[in-house]
This record gives C-alpha cells, structure tokens and sequence, in this order.
C-alpha cells in the first residue's frame, strides 16, 4: 500500500516550509 498524497506532501516538520 503505497502513501497518499497528503501523507507524503505535508509530513510532521513543513511541506513547503522547509526550503
């Protein structure tokens, strides 16, 4: 079962935060 979208787009630190 591979993840979602959003499991792997916003993890626990930042989605786009951390550039």
């Amino acid at each position: 079962t591979l993840p979602t979208y959003e499991q792997l787009t916003v993890p626990r630190r930042g989605p786009e935060e951390g550039s």
